[in-house]
């Protein structure tokens, strides 16, 4: 199954994962999120 969402990143520098209606679905440290989605770029920036 396939699903669009949205990343952001935390102030703190981890990686928010949410649906397009903005429900938080995960939240990841930054190692975690490179092992696992290395090619999503890493300029993702605070969605304000």
């Amino acid at each position: 199954m396939r699903k669009q969402v949205i990343i952001t990143k935390t102030v703190v520098g981890w990686y928010n994962i949410k649906d397009t209606q903005h429900n938080l679905m995960l939240n990841i440290p930054p190692k975690v999120f490179e092992q696992y989605f290395p090619d999503v770029s890493k300029d993702v920036k605070l969605r304000v």
